[in-house]
């Protein structure tokens, strides 16, 4: 039998999941144009290669090749900031936007109400450049989520969140009384040091998830249940009992020598004690 070629029809679904298009798939794209709707490209390429395909991977790739914007996509969406009037701000380097913050005029209004409180979170393969997008925003007197400002940035450093909270206070006058965030300590370390009347909480649940992400590999090793005492730990409310628990699972982790999950209990103890954990 021989091994020399291969049937590109036949061969594609091997091992391929729906978060995945092969090259074939991705040149089929480029016969389609701007305006085609992704959904019948999705409809056609299934049928054509016998897979399902998911939608999100499916619209990622279409805009690669046909970007919604054009070529000069930065360049044209501050056209568009300026014809709706909406209020922005860049920084360019070599000609060339590398920061872009905008707030619409309802996002300003937004925060004037209800601006005493302001989230801080970035979202990641949101969109076709992999660029962070950070969204500030907060929560109405009726519950619902509200945006008070966008950024589109190319990293998270220190120097790109003091740049965004320097642009977001020209837009909003006034200082929120708490920020709360996940644990970015680049962001952290700006508000603790430009803005240190501002109170800054961290989310329990990017702790949990964090905890998770750090800790989990403990449940394939006869520890579920220390796993899941961990878990618990950033909801603890009185100090005596969180002290506690938290050295009992540290010397147990010392001694099992899981020094992963131990370091990161570690950071998680002193930003307890800094009183940077948000209780609800």
């Amino acid at each position: 039998m021989a091994f020399d070629k291969c049937n590109e029809v036949h061969n594609h679904a091997l091992g391929l999941s729906e978060n995945q298009l092969t090259n074939n798939m991705i040149e089929d794209l480029k016969s389609y144009n701007k305006k085609s709707k992704v959904i019948d490209i999705k409809e056609n390429l299934e049928k054509k290669y016998n897979i399902s395909i998911d939608y999100h991977t499916l619209y990622y790739e279409f805009r690669k090749v046909f970007p919604r914007l054009g070529q000069d996509d930065a360049d044209n969406m501050v056209k568009i900031l300026e014809e709706k009037n909406i209020h922005y701000r860049t920084e360019k380097k070599d000609n060339k936007i590398e920061r872009l913050f905008f707030s619409t005029p309802r996002m300003i209004r937004n925060y004037e109400l209800y601006g005493d409180i302001v989230l801080i979170d970035s979202t990641y393969r949101v969109n076709q450049y992999n660029l962070p997008l950070i969204v500030y925003s907060g929560i109405d007197s009726y519950g619902r989520n509200i945006l008070f400002a966008l950024a589109i940035v190319n990293d998270e450093t220190g120097t790109t969140h003091k740049w965004c909270m320097e642009k977001f206070f020209e837009l909003h006058i006034k200082h929120p009384n708490i920020v709360m965030t996940d644990q970015d300590l680049a962001l952290v370390a700006v508000l603790d040091k430009e803005y240190p009347n501002i109170t800054n909480f961290l989310c329990q649940w990017h702790i949990k998830m964090n905890l998770k992400k750090h800790c989990s590999y403990l449940q394939n090793m006869n520890l579920k249940e220390l796993y899941n005492r961990i878990l618990v730990l950033p909801f603890i409310e009185k100090e005596f009992q969180f002290e506690s628990e938290y050295n009992d699972i540290v010397k147990t982790l010392q001694f099992k020598k899981f020094t992963k999950s131990s370091e990161y209990l570690a950071n998680l103890y002193i930003k307890k004690k800094m009183g940077l954990l948000l209780y609800t």
